[in-house]
């Protein structure tokens, strides 16, 4: 699944400046990412090391990689990963501590509380077509949850009214009148907030549809 990076990464206090004594760390500027709630995405944190460092995280959802390195002038970059999905309904903190020489850089991570996610990941349609009944589960508010299709697909899905049921069985797909295969991507996504809105992705349905004589 394609996922989109959601992790706010935010300094929260500066222990040491390196232009000013020697030894510590110094976070590269704009380097805050964000990650979803999902397992698995990843976000990016660079900086400038003057020796040996080490990274650590203080929540078991959260990973980081590598957890140690050796700094100087080049800059150096460590991932940070959730390892599972924040089904609490509501955003959660962690610290990521990157240390050097006695002196440390603390980022507060806050992963998303919102989350939606579909039952499987894939599936097989006749080429007759038909409602595709695959359900999901989500904690978002009703009418903010959207449902988007990759473009190749509008020509031959359609959508009437959701049901109340997490279910995608208002959504059809037309028949496959080609020898071929044909398929596409459904995705559950929001909309942020704020001046800046953007559509995050919570999660994808590969759906393939069978050609003519190969149900």
């Amino acid at each position: 699944m394609k996922k989109a990076l959601l992790i706010w990464i935010l300094p929260l206090a500066f222990f040491s400046c390196m232009n000013d004594e020697v030894g510590g760390v110094r976070i590269k500027e704009n380097s805050a990412q964000e990650l979803l709630c999902v397992a698995d995405n990843a976000g990016v944190v660079s900086f400038y090391a003057s020796g040996k460092w080490t990274a650590s995280v203080s929540a078991p959802w959260l990973s980081v990689d590598p957890q140690q390195g050796h700094g100087g002038e080049s800059l150096q970059a460590i991932t940070v990963k959730t390892t599972e999905m924040n089904r609490t309904g509501e955003k959660r903190i962690a610290a990521l501590t990157i240390s050097s020489e006695g002196k440390s850089e603390v980022l507060e991570v806050i992963q998303r509380g919102e989350y939606a996610i579909f039952e499987v990941h894939e599936v097989v349609m006749s080429a007759l077509g038909g409602p595709v009944n695959v359900n999901y589960e989500t904690n978002v508010e009703k009418g903010k949850l959207k449902l988007y299709c990759t473009s190749g697909m509008k020509s031959w899905i359609e959508a009437e009214n959701p049901t109340e049921a997490n279910t995608l069985n208002f959504v059809k797909l037309h028949p496959n009148l080609s020898t071929s295969q044909r398929d596409g991507y459904l995705y559950l996504m929001i909309e942020t907030e704020g001046d800046h809105p953007q559509r995050l992705e919570l999660d994808a349905l590969h759906v393939i549809q069978r050609g003519i004589g190969h149900d």
